[in-house]
C-alpha cells in the first residue's frame, strides 16, 4: 500500500494542505496552528529557497538547547517541530509519558554534582545573553532579541534564536535528509511547494484549511438517538455530521479521529471512491465544514432550501477514481496539485483559504453599510451624471419605456455594455442601487451576504482542537466549582452554614455552563440590508478585486462546483436513475446496485449536461 491522501469530496483539495509560517509570527510565538504539522521542507526547492530569502529553523539544534526556560511553552502553544511531544492515537499531540526522571539516592544531589549542575546553569545564561546568531539583514529579529529580557526568554525567544537565513553553502549541500530536520519559515520570495507561503496567505485566512467533517449513513439496524448538537437535516434524513478533525492520515493508513464522537462514531470511514456498491453504506464523505455551507447556500438559490441529500445521491454515483479524478470539471489549480502529495504552488494560495469567513470581504462589505448609511430608497441615483445637465429626451427611444422594463433591459448586460449605453442614452445616465444589487446577485451570486439570511452552523466556524480545548476547559472549571461547594458543604462552621458562599459559587456554575452552550450556537452571517447598502460602490469592488481575495476567489470556485454536483444530480433525475427523493440509505443502495457499470454523464440517454465536455469512461462496480 501506498500513500494517498483523504481529499474534500466537495472541493477536491487534500487535506493536508499546510501553510508556511513568516518570521514575525515565529518571533511573535504564534500557537502553531493544525495546517503546519506534517509540513515538511520541501528540499528539492532548496536554490528557491535562498533567493527568496527564506530561512529555517534547525530542529536538531533547538533539541540541544538547555538554556533556561528555553523548553518552557505557554499554555496552547505546541513545540514547534519538538519531539517532546507525540502524536496520540487522536491525532492531537500529548505530552511524553514514559521518560523516566534521574532521581537521587539521596534527598539532596552531592556536593560535587551541585556544583557542577550550578556552573553549568551559569554556563548557559551567559551563552544566552551573549552572541545568540541572528539571521543577517532582519532588523525586525534583531529588535526583538534586543527586547528580551535577560533572565526569562522564554519559549519564543528560544524557537526564534534557532531562525537563520538559508545560504548557498545549505542549498549546494548533498546531504539532503538533513533538510528534513529544519522546520521552513518562509521569505516574500518563497516558491517552496511543501506547504503554501505565509506572506501570500494568512493564517487568518487558512483557518480550517486541515479540518476534516463526514457525513456517515445511519444504522439499518439500530435506532438514531438524537443528540444536542444534531441539525434539521440529520433528525429526518439519512446521514449524520461527524466531529472535526484537524490531523487526516493517509488514506492507506487508519481512518481519521474525529472529535467530538458523535452518535458512538469517532472515526469515519472516510473515502473519496466507492469501489463496491455493497459496501456504499460503510463509507463516509469528507468535506470541509466550510464547504458544506456553501452547498447548503447553492442549494437555496437553487431550490429555495436546503437540499443535502443531493450531495449524499451524487456520492453514491460519482465517487469513482475516473469521475472524481478525471471527468469532474475541477479548476485548473486543484489538478495541479493534485500529486501523491499535494504541491502548493505559488499563485494558487486561494486553494486553502476560508471561504466562508473571509477579512479582505468583510472590509468591502462594511464600507458598503457605511456608505449606504445616508440611503433612503433603493431606486436612488447610484451614479451621478458626471455634470451633464440632462434637458429634453425626447427623441430617446428608451424614455418611452416604463422604469422598470429599462432596469430590467440594463440586468441582461454586461457591465462594459451598460457603460456604453450610459454615453449613448441620456435615459441611463442615472442609475438606481436597485440595478447593481440585481446585477451582484446575478453575476456574483456566490456573495451571497446580498441575498441570504441562513447562518453559519457552528461547525463551520471552529477547528477540531477549539472544539477540544473548549470541552477541556469547561471540565477543568466545572470540576473546580464543584469542588469548592462540596468543600464549604463539608466544612460548616458552627454560627454559619455557608450558603450565601454555596449560592454563588453554583450561580457562577451555572453562568459558566451557560457560556459553554453558547460556545456551539449558530453563527449569524452577514446580510446586507437593501435599502441601506451602497449596492454601486459594493459591486464595483467586487468586481475589480475579486480575483485578489483569497477567500472569495475559492468561493467562487467551490460555488461552481457545487452547482457542478446538481447539475448532475438533476440529470441522474431526469434520467430515471434517481427517484425524486431517497431518503435512507436502502433506496440508495438499491438504485446504484441496478447499474453494474457507470455510464459518463453526457452519455446519458435525455440528459443534455451543464455543458461540459467528459472523457468516456465507464467503469464497474466492483473490482
Amino acid at each position: 500500500m501506498g500513500y494517498s491522501e483523504v481529499t474534500c469530496q466537495i472541493c477536491g483539495v487534500s487535506f493536508n494542505v499546510s501553510r508556511w509560517p513568516t518570521a514575525e509570527e515565529v518571533v511573535a510565538g504564534l500557537r502553531q496552528r493544525p495546517w503546519l504539522d506534517g509540513a515538511t521542507h520541501d528540499y528539492g526547492h532548496k536554490w528557491d529557497c535562498v533567493y527568496g530569502q527564506c530561512q529555517v529553523i534547525d530542529t536538531r539544534e533547538a533539541e540541544l538547547d538547555f538554556s533556561d526556560d528555553g523548553r518552557q511553552d505557554d499554555d496552547g502553544h505546541v513545540d514547534w517541530g519538538s519531539d517532546r511531544l507525540h502524536k496520540g492515537d487522536d491525532g492531537f499531540y500529548q505530552p511524553e509519558t514514559d521518560s523516566v526522571e534521574e532521581e537521587y539516592e539521596y534527598d539532596t544531589p552531592n556536593e560535587s554534582e551541585e556544583e557542577t549542575s550550578v556552573g553549568a546553569s551559569e554556563t548557559t545564561t551567559d551563552s544566552m545573553d551573549g552572541a545568540d546568531p541572528a539571521p543577517v539583514g532582519d532588523s525586525l529579529y534583531q529588535a526583538f532579541i534586543d527586547s528580551l529580557p535577560a533572565q526569562e526568554p522564554g519559549s519564543r525567544y528560544f524557537w526564534a534564536k534557532h531562525m537563520r537565513l538559508i545560504n548557498e553553502e545549505d542549498a549546494s549541500s548533498a546531504d539532503d535528509r538533513r533538510w528534513m530536520d529544519y522546520q521552513h519559515v518562509s521569505g516574500r520570495g518563497c516558491r517552496n511547494t511543501g506547504a503554501y507561503n505565509g506572506h501570500l496567505l494568512s493564517a487568518e485566512e487558512a483557518r480550517g484549511c486541515s479540518t476534516l467533517q463526514c457525513l456517515v449513513p445511519k444504522s439499518r439496524t439500530e435506532p438514531f438517538l438524537e443528540e444536542k448538537l444534531d441539525e434539521p437535516f440529520e433528525k429526518t434524513g439519512g446521514f449524520f455530521l461527524t466531529g472535526l478533525s484537524d490531523k487526516v492520515p493517509c488514506a492507506d493508513d487508519q481512518w481519521p479521529a474525529t472529535y467530538p464522537p458523535r452518535h458512538n462514531t469517532d472515526r469515519p470511514k472516510a473515502a473519496n471512491f466507492l469501489l463496491d456498491s455493497r459496501l456504499v453504506s460503510e463509507y463516509a464523505i469528507p468535506f470541509h465544514p466550510t464547504c458544506l455551507e456553501v452547498f447548503k447556500r447553492a442549494c437555496l438559490h437553487r431550490y429555495g432550501e436546503v437540499n443535502i441529500q443531493a450531495l449524499m445521491d451524487w456520492y453514491s454515483f460519482d465517487a469513482s477514481c475516473d469521475v472524481m479524478l478525471s471527468e469532474f470539471p475541477r479548476h485548473e489549480a486543484v489538478r495541479e496539485g493534485r500529486r501523491q502529495y499535494w504541491e502548493h504552488w505559488r499563485g494558487d494560495e486561494f486553494l486553502a483559504a476560508d471561504p466562508c469567513f473571509i477579512p479582505s470581504l468583510k472590509t468591502y462589505l462594511d464600507k458598503a453599510m457605511a456608505r449606504g448609511s445616508t440611503i433612503t430608497s433603493p431606486y436612488e441615483a447610484a451614479v451621478p451624471t458626471g455634470g451633464c445637465i440632462i434637458t429634453s429626451v425626447g427623441n430617446d427611444c428608451f424614455s418611452r419605456l416604463p422604469f422598470e422594463i429599462r432596469v430590467e433591459l440594463l440586468v441582461r448586460l454586461e457591465p462594459g455594455d451598460i457603460a456604453n449605453l450610459r454615453l449613448a442614452s441620456k435615459t441611463y445616465r442615472t442609475l438606481p442601487q436597485y440595478l447593481f444589487r440585481k446585477l451582484l446577485q446575478q453575476n456574483y451570486p456566490w456573495v451571497y451576504e446580498a441575498w441570504c439570511t441562513l447562518p453559519y452552523s457552528f461547525w463551520a466556524t471552529k477547528e477540531g482542537w477549539d472544539i477540544r480545548k473548549i470541552d477541556e476547559d469547561w471540565e477543568d472549571e466545572r470540576e473546580f466549582l464543584e469542588t469548592r461547594i462540596q468543600i464549604l458543604k463539608q466544612e460548616v462552621l458552627p454560627d454559619s452554614s455557608n450558603e450565601d458562599a454555596i449560592a454563588s459559587i453554583e450561580e457562577c456554575l451555572k453562568r459558566k455552563e451557560v457560556e459553554y452552550e453558547n460556545n456551539f450556537q449558530s453563527r449569524p452571517a452577514t446580510h446586507l440590508p437593501v435599502s441601506k447598502t451602497d449596492w454601486y460602490r459594493l459591486f464595483c469592488d467586487i468586481t475589480q478585486n475579486r480575483q485578489r481575495i483569497n477567500g472569495l476567489r475559492n468561493r467562487e470556485r467551490i460555488w461552481k462546483d457545487c452547482n457542478e454536483i446538481l447539475d448532475r444530480v438533476e440529470g441522474y433525475r431526469a434520467a430515471g436513475r434517481l427517484e425524486p427523493e431517497m431518503t435512507d440509505t436502502k433506496r440508495r443502495e438499491e438504485t446504484r446496485a441496478t447499474h453494474d457499470v457507470r455510464t459518463p454523464f453526457h452519455e446519458i440517454p435525455g440528459v443534455t449536461g451543464p455543458g461540459h465536455a467528459f472523457p468516456n469512461i465507464g467503469i464497474p462496480l466492483s473490482m
